[in-house]
């Protein structure tokens, strides 16, 4: 019984430290890429991002950058959106690069059932990130993407 309970023990923490690495090397990629985006230090810049889930408002939109501030967010079909240009920022404040490294971050550490990020390897931010918080809950999935980013040539 000592040894059942010893080998249960140590198959308990190697299970923890397993789960808990897999997260520090995917928190340790993120922060690494996070520095080189931040080493980049991109002004002038665009791109189109949205939302995948099970929730309104999830895009895609434009997003363009000046002076490395948010100048402007629109739908990026052209199409009037719904709500006003304020609540459009709320809605896409997860969707700007500083913040969604956060977003990430703050993802992983609700240690999600499954996820995935993959990063653009020449601006270093997430262009994709997929988290499904619970195995067996439909509908609580949660998903980012970035593509079509440009850097702006502004004059």
């Amino acid at each position: 019984m000592k040894k059942a309970l010893t080998l249960l023990a140590i198959f308990l923490n190697f299970a923890v430290f397993t789960s808990c690495n897999d997260n520090d090397s995917e928190l340790d990629e993120l922060a690494t890429m996070r520095q080189r985006w931040e080493k980049l230090e991109l002004r002038d810049y665009s791109y189109e991002a949205g939302y995948n889930c099970f929730c309104g408002g999830t895009g895609p939109y434009i997003l363009e950058f000046i002076d490395g501030e948010l100048d402007t967010v629109y739908l990026s079909d052209g199409e009037a959106s719904e709500v006003d240009y304020e609540t459009m920022l709320e809605i896409t404040d997860d969707l700007v690069i500083e913040n969604l490294f956060s977003k990430i971050k703050e993802n992983i550490d609700r240690n999600p059932h499954s996820f995935n990020v993959e990063y653009n390897h020449q601006f270093f931010f997430p262009k994709e990130a997929y988290f499904d918080f619970e195995k067996n809950i439909a509908d609580e999935e949660l998903g980012y993407y970035i593509r079509d980013f440009s850097i702006s040539q502004v004059e």
